[in-house]
């Protein structure tokens, strides 16, 4: 599904644990009591786990600003993208379960890779979230992505008809809802991008999504592709998005 995927770096430091795909997908959560207003949804990137959110300070960030905010990061390895099911177990396994709470907000946060499965489950799942934050994002097949910048961008595109996931085109069906949400102007959630200027890694094709979004939902740090970079691009959005007034 995903090709770019480091998946001989991951062998070669003997992570086999990140090529699995147990069923139910664990999650860890932090729920208040009474439950919040919000709920957010974390996707870690290839080489993370469901914890290094809570390690790399994204929960603590949260209740520095006593925000009213439960979390749930999901153990979402690379082992689900490499067999196409990180949607379905997402939203069996970990999303419906959380939303028992009853919340008047859902985000959902993806870093790397997980900022492709946030998008990958937001078109799939069109009105279920209200927003989401792509940092540093994968954003699909590059065959795709050169179509649109061959087209002039995204608003130029016009994507083949729809086949709704039929396995070979995941990244045609999460751009096509792309531009109907951030061109044409279709009723889903609010899409945040932040990434650093110097990420090598994706920086490249992060800027052909931020030019199809508005400037105030764009955050741009010093900084590659890193968690010292993303924790700042995180205390910018947790200031000034949204999620701020939504959640306060």
């Amino acid at each position: 599904m995903i090709r770019y995927l480091p998946v001989l770096a991951l062998l070669s430091t003997g992570c086999f644990r990140l090529l699995a795909a147990p069923s139910p997908m664990k999650a860890e959560r932090a729920v208040t009591q009474p439950p919040a207003k919000c709920l957010i949804v974390f996707l870690p990137g290839v080489a993370d786990r469901a914890n290094t959110f809570a390690a790399e300070g994204f929960m603590e960030a949260i209740k520095e600003r006593h925000l009213s905010i439960d979390t749930v990061a999901a153990d979402a390895t690379v082992g689900y993208y490499l067999r196409g099911v990180e949607v379905p177990r997402l939203e069996r396994d970990v999303v419906r379960p959380a939303l028992a709470n009853g919340y008047d907000q859902v985000w959902m946060v993806g870093v790397s890779m997980g900022g492709f499965g946030t998008l990958h489950y937001a078109a799939t799942f069109p009105a279920r979230l209200d927003g989401l934050l792509l940092l540093a994002p994968h954003l699909g097949e590059e065959t795709v992505l050169q179509q649109i910048r061959d087209a002039g961008g995204l608003g130029q595109w016009e994507p083949p008809q729809s086949r709704r996931f039929h396995g070979a085109n995941y990244t045609e069906d999460t751009w096509r809802w792309l531009k109907g949400r951030a061109i044409d102007g279709r009723p889903g959630p609010q899409v945040y991008l932040g990434f650093g200027e110097s990420d090598l890694i994706t920086g490249g094709n992060a800027d052909l999504l931020a030019s199809a979004l508005p400037r105030e939902n764009v955050l741009r740090e010093n900084g590659g592709h890193s968690w010292s970079t993303w924790r700042r691009l995180w205390n910018r959005f947790l200031d000034e998005s949204l999620i701020r007034t939504r959640c306060g």
